[in-house]
C-alpha cells in the first residue's frame, strides 16, 4: 500500500480511533517515507484520551483492529513509550492521519 492508500483507509475507518478512545493518531516510518515493501508493517503513533479504561486489552484490540482494516501488520506505539533514541526521528517525519496531533515535541 502506498502512503496515500493507508492514509485514506486510515481516514475512512476513522470511528476505530473515536471506539477506542484515541486521541489522536499519526503514521510514521517506511509508509510515510515511500519506502514500504509490500510485506511492510504500517508504524503508527496514537494518543489515548485520558481517563479510558481498557489499557492493554483496548491497545491490542485496536491494533487487531486496524491490522483487518489493512491488510497487514501494524506496529502500533504510543508517544509516551517511543523509545529516546528514535523519538527525534519519529516526530520529525510522522504524517497525522487522525484527531489532535501527536507530533509535536
Amino acid at each position: 500500500m502506498t502512503r496515500d492508500e493507508v492514509v485514506a483507509a486510515l481516514r475512512l475507518h476513522a470511528e476505530l480511533f473515536t471506539r477506542f478512545g484515541v486521541k489522536g493518531a499519526s503514521l510514521f516510518g517506511s509508509v510515510v517515507r515511500d519506502e514500504a515493501k509490500p510485506m511492510s508493517d504500517v508504524d503508527l503513533m496514537v494518543e489515548f484520551l485520558p481517563g479510558q479504561p481498557g489499557g492493554l486489552f483496548r491497545y491490542v484490540e485496536l491494533k487487531h483492529a486496524l491490522e483487518g482494516v489493512l491488510g497487514r501488520p501494524v506496529d502500533l506505539i504510543t508517544k509516551n513509550n517511543i523509545k529516546p533514541r528514535l523519538k527525534e526521528r519519529i516526530l520529525a517525519e510522522c504524517l497525522p492521519v487522525f484527531g489532535d496531533e501527536v507530533c509535536e515535541a
